[in-house]
């Protein structure tokens, strides 16, 4: 095509994208109204962007540092005051790690070149330590001692590569930063700023619902109790794919809540920058790569994702970067000298695998990755000899089946407990689990009404989705797909995006689901502003339009939150973190205090707000992730049953809101006692007088003495038992493991410093003495009544139930009982 015809051409499609963009104005401004003005006042996110953006700008300005390096320096400072040090340094730990163990499987697959990066090396790092830590979930060995040896021997192993980052980190900072306008500045301020925004409040409570009740839950149970029990009777999801859960366990066990919190913040990071690389892969240039990040940094989504342990960002790390090796394979043409061709296949099947061990919605993301691989199989596939393909598929098979296949054989379905109409798994019922009330389809308005009706596509306000999707992405599309040097690059992009959009939302349309294409089309953005901003006067229209849609999501920033605001005091104060509870979530102050009590860690009954996190024990829900114990909760309408029930099941504590409404709850109340009560949720006992109402043992007064078996010294008379030292009476009693007893004697001796011994030998089905329990006592000449409380250990069948003197002499017994719950 002639210079001229070109020049026409992409002058029409300028003008069309301004006629876009002015069209997507009107709608914006017509929409606001029915999305509602945002908060006002000092809660105001821009009022703490803005204090943010002034310290970011001038100490990038003022020192000339590299924004990295001022970023790394702010965030260092921040962590020393929040007191977080150590949490900060447990994800240094295992990021250091990732990288190497990344770099060392990428360059094993024949991709020496990705290995270098720090992206795809920190990603298939991460994934396979995540691996490695989900199979060790089964047996009780997951220590932090464990787990920081192990990080920490990756990097010994490997010191001269971390030799070589400290060389490189000392000459990045020698460097300076590079010579930029004052419009640059100001652009990566913003960057910094809204980085420091994510990693600031990671150091938050956590109060997400889906956190609490999973994802940190899960981090908690395998720091505390040591394993994961996989038990899907307790928990529906027990056997979900989980890989982002087993790498919040690495860290949480090093460092806490924090640690885990952050990692997920640092894969929102890895996210940005992919966005970045993703345009200049394109063609993009670096200003509009610029721009593409901090849209990405300040969407609502994005915040969504990252300031709460959802797994998305995880994931979709996963998910963007086995794309990119695609694409890149994809991108290379037969006979280029390129190192990584052999390995990118391979690469890209283990990094895929991963996405799909972390979620299993990647199978709905790969259709269109699919497609765009034929539609370029003559790049490839001449090149994928030797096995690669089969190779590739193999290893995406074997690492993203892990969690299938464990939950194959635990449920006999192995998407449990999904398309159990179609699995029928006896544990769940034979029904295919519904997907979440939300939107289905795209339409030709999705866009405007995923801004507007933002809780039709996410639990959200409006505003939710960010504005740039309404504002730039149809224009923006249009013009990195117009100009010839990034068309084919823009389009696979396009297709990817949309297309993994498409397919998900013929599901479900679940924002949360289609991160990966928001990083994806954030790129096309990106791309489609570094020409539509190239000359000065349209320029500043675009980039005004830009601004506006940072500005306007900045606004909204929390519309997606469990945060409306910026808890600043709570991330630096141990004080205000426990008031922020306290109104918040008081649950989780519960669970702590249930710890201290709950020294066996027998099962607790959480009739409240899912928020189980940091609970020792295991929390039986009355709802749909426990639907057998939900069954059984709504019918224990009377007293009687609730005791049963609560006795079945080994409860001693209950947590309960007041807000519940259900038959059975007065049953419930009435069998209990308040403990504590924190902002309306009640920290709740089985009453004394009801904790064991069953004697377990036959003939506990010695009525029966053929129910008894005694040792030489010890006889049966109408008085009871007579026992001299080192003699007693034994009785061997069915008992259920975790089901804690009451063992009580009533006893009196003549002799002066008599004692005696309560005492029950716990045998498994072997009859193997697995542990004791006892407790010696001293006697006198009146009745007394001593008692033991006693829970049996996992693996216990019988108990071994003896009444026993100690020293002296002699004693006499006329009780020993043990109760148990209804």
């Amino acid at each position: 095509m002639p210079l001229n015809t070109v020049h026409e051409a992409w002058r029409y499609v300028r003008w069309g994208a301004l006629a876009l963009l002015l069209a997507a104005v009107v709608l914006t401004v017509r929409g606001l109204p029915q999305i509602g003005w945002p908060v006002t006042g000092p809660a105001n996110p821009l009022y703490v962007w803005a204090a943010v953006m002034a310290v970011s700008l001038f100490a990038i300005v003022a020192t000339g540092l590299r924004p990295a390096v001022v970023a790394a320096a702010l965030a260092a400072v921040f962590a020393v005051a929040a007191g977080q040090a150590g949490a900060v340094l447990a994800v240094l730990l295992f990021v250091a790690a990732s990288v190497v163990v990344g770099g060392y499987l990428l360059r094993a697959l024949g991709a020496p070149q990705l290995a270098q990066g720090f992206v795809f090396a920190f990603v298939t790092g991460a994934g396979s330590l995540g691996t490695a830590s989900g199979l060790l979930a089964h047996w009780p060995v997951n220590y932090p001692g464990v787990y920081g040896l192990a990080l920490a021997l990756t990097l010994v192993l490997d010191r001269r590569r971390c030799v070589g980052w400290f060389h490189a980190a000392r000459d990045f900072l020698r460097g300076g930063g590079p010579r930029a306008t004052v419009a640059q500045r100001v652009l990566e301020a913003a960057i910094v700023t809204a980085a420091l925004v994510h990693y600031a409040v990671a150091f938050a409570p956590e109060i997400g619902s889906d956190a609490l009740a999973v994802h940190l839950f899960i981090a908690e149970r395998m720091r505390t109790g040591h394993m994961w029990n996989f038990d899907v009777d307790t928990y529906v999801w027990a056997v979900m794919p989980a890989l982002v859960d087993w790498i919040y366990a690495i860290v949480d066990m090093l460092g806490g809540e924090v640690a885990a919190r952050l990692v997920n913040v640092t894969f929102v990071l890895v996210l940005a920058r992919m966005v970045r690389d993703l345009v200049l892969w394109a063609g993009g240039s670096s200003g509009g790569a610029r721009w593409a990040v901090l849209l990405f940094l300040v969407t609502p989504l994005t915040f969504t994702e990252s300031h709460t342990l959802f797994i998305e960002a995880g994931w979709s790390a996963f998910m963007v970067a086995g794309t990119f090796a695609v694409l890149k394979l994809l991108d290379s043409k037969p006979g280029d000298d390129d190192p990584d061709a052999r390995g990118l296949l391979p690469a890209a099947g283990l990094l895929l695998g991963l996405a799909l061990a972390a979620k299993a919605v990647t199978l709905s993301l790969l259709p269109a990755l699919a497609i765009v691989m034929l539609a370029r199989r003559s790049t490839w596939f001449g090149r994928a000899h030797n096995g690669t393909l089969a190779k590739a598929l193999l290893i995406g098979i074997v690492i993203g089946g892990i969690p299938y296949l464990t939950a194959w054989v635990i449920t006999a379905n192995p998407v449990f407990p999904f398309f159990n109409g179609v699995f029928k798994s006896p544990l769940f019922p034979p029904e295919n689990f519904e997907p979440p009330p939300f939107e289905r389809y795209l339409r030709w308005d999705t866009l405007y009404r995923m801004l507007v009706e933002s809780a039709r596509y996410l639990e959200a306000k409006p505003g939710a989705s960010g504005f740039q999707w309404l504002l730039l992405l149809v224009p923006c599309a249009i013009a990195a797909v117009a100009v010839k040097a990034t068309r084919w690059r823009s389009s696979v992009l396009l297709v990817v995006g949309i297309g993994g959009v498409a397919t998900v939302f013929q599901q479900t349309a679940y924002l949360r689901y289609i991160f990966p294409c928001v990083v994806v089309l954030m790129a096309v953005v990106g791309v489609g502003l570094t020409h539509l901003m190239e000359r000065a006067w349209s320029g500043a229209l675009w980039a005004g339009a830009a601004t506006a849609a940072v500005a306007l999501n900045i606004a909204y920033f929390h519309s997606g939150a469990a945060y409306l605001d910026l808890p600043w005091r709570a991330m630096l104060s141990q004080t205000a973190r426990t008031e922020l509870l306290e109104g918040r979530r008081p649950e989780r102050l519960l669970a702590q205090s249930i710890n201290a009590l709950n020294a066996p860690a027998s099962p607790v009954m959480w009739i409240a707000y899912l928020g189980a996190a940091g609970l020792r024990s295991d929390a039986l829900y009355a709802q749909w992730y426990n639907h057998k114990f939900a069954a059984e909760f709504l019918a224990a309408t009377t007293e009687d049953k609730m005791l049963e029930l609560i006795g079945r099941r080994g409860v001693e504590f209950v947590v309960f809101d007041s807000q519940v409404r259900v038959d059975s709850a007065p049953a419930l109340l009435k069998v209990t006692d308040e403990v504590a009560n924190i902002g309306g949720v009640s920290l709740r006992r089985v009453k004394s007088g009801l904790r064991y109402l069953k004697e377990m043992a036959v003939s506990p007064d010695f009525h029966n003495a053929a129910a008894w078996g005694l040792t030489p010294g010890a006889t049966i008379d109408s008085a009871g038992l007579r026992l001299s030292a080192n003699s007693g009476a034994y009785q061997k009693i069915a008992v259920v493991p975790g089901r804690k007893y009451l063992n009580s004697v009533s006893v009196r001796c003549d002799a002066p410093d008599t004692t005696g011994r309560l005492q029950i030998n716990w045998v498994d089905a072997s009859q193997k003495i697995l542990t004791t329990s006892a407790k010696t006592y001293v006697c006198g000449p009146n009745w007394s009544v001593n008692e033991q409380e006693v829970t049996a250990p996992s693996g216990a069948v019988y108990g071994m139930l003896y009444a026993w003197g100690q020293a002296g002499g002699p004693l006499t017994v006329r009780m020993n009982s043990l109760k148990g719950t209804p």
